[in-house]
């Protein structure tokens, strides 16, 4: 959930616009805590930044505003209707039912069992990605208190976590370098990309997120990663994420490459022309093999603004 001032920062606008936005045209509609402050959901987000790019082609605010809040009110509430397939459904269906309920050793069962049936790129698209949405409405709702949120990422970070460990990759010398832009300390997403990697047969390193650009930097050049790798949440400002991009880049060195993923790069109006952006995890498992980066062997030098590590 987003306060009111992040909303401000990561759109674009006015606190006072946002305030007056919600009161003439009724979106956004933020969910109101008990001390009375706003918070936003991140698809509320998405959708402002709709606005902002339409409104600035010169249409009218509250022409688009009432556009998409009938778009938003009648897709609001994320269902087994949008996953891929009725097992995926039956699946999350049965983790949610369990999380609410505190059933740990359910919920647990739920998502083995899922993970059983597809692969670990399917897993992440089709069951951890939207359960993971779908959790953040149900708090954002009232219906699922924090500590349970924080439950379901512990459960499902442990077993992507495992199935990493068990991965033919696992204990491998490193060729992709896995971390968060400075800053960012959520790395659930993290650990599903690295277990899609895993799942790939490639070997990777996994940093703990929010580093500086120097020490990510260094990271790369002391291990000879080919790839550096970076998840963002939708809550970094899109701003300051372009900047952490272009930073980066100059900082590593030439012959290794900078991919980027997560909802935060959907908010990001130009990438870099030398940063590769994925938009599912399929496209980055096919990747991989494409590169071939499961056999391939460390970087034994990089040079990087002129000089050699």
């Amino acid at each position: 959930m987003i306060s009111i001032g992040v909303a401000a920062r990561q759109s674009g606008l006015e606190i006072c616009t946002l305030r007056k936005w919600e009161e003439r045209y009724g979106f956004p509609k933020p969910v109101r805590l008990a001390s009375g402050q706003r918070r936003y959901l991140e698809r509320e987000i998405e959708q402002l930044l709709v606005v902002v790019r339409r409104v600035a082609t010169g249409e009218r605010p509250g022409h688009v505003l009432r556009e998409l809040k009938k778009g938003f009110v009648a897709n609001q509430a994320l269902t087994c209707q949008e996953l891929s397939e009725p097992q995926a459904c039956k699946f999350v269906d049965t983790a949610l039912a369990a999380l609410v309920k505190h059933n740990v050793p359910a919920l647990r069962s739920a998502l083995e069992e899922a993970l059983s049936a597809r692969s670990m790129p399917a897993f992440i698209e089709e069951i951890a990605g939207p359960m993971t949405r779908m959790v953040g409405e149900y708090w954002a709702r009232g219906e699922l208190p924090i500590h349970g949120e924080h439950l379901y990422s512990a459960v499902l970070e442990s077993l992507l976590v495992r199935e990493t460990s068990l991965s033919k990759a696992a204990g491998g010398q490193p060729n992709v370098l896995l971390t968060t832009a400075t800053g960012e300390q959520h790395t659930l997403g993290l650990s599903m990309v690295n277990a899609v990697l895993g799942a790939a047969g490639v070997a990777t390193l996994q940093l703990q997120g929010g580093l500086p650009v120097s020490e990510i930097a260094t990271a790369a050049a002391a291990y000879g990663v080919r790839v550096v790798g970076v998840s963002a949440t939708c809550l970094y400002p899109p701003k300051i994420l372009l900047g952490f991009m272009r930073s980066l880049r100059n900082a590593l060195p030439l012959n290794v490459a900078l991919w980027f993923g997560g909802a935060g790069v959907n908010k990001v109006a130009q990438i870099p022309s030398d940063v590769t952006i994925f938009a599912s995890m399929f496209e980055l498992h096919d990747a991989c093999r494409t590169l071939d980066l499961a056999g391939a062997k460390p970087l034994e030098s990089q040079k990087m603004g002129g000089r050699t590590f």
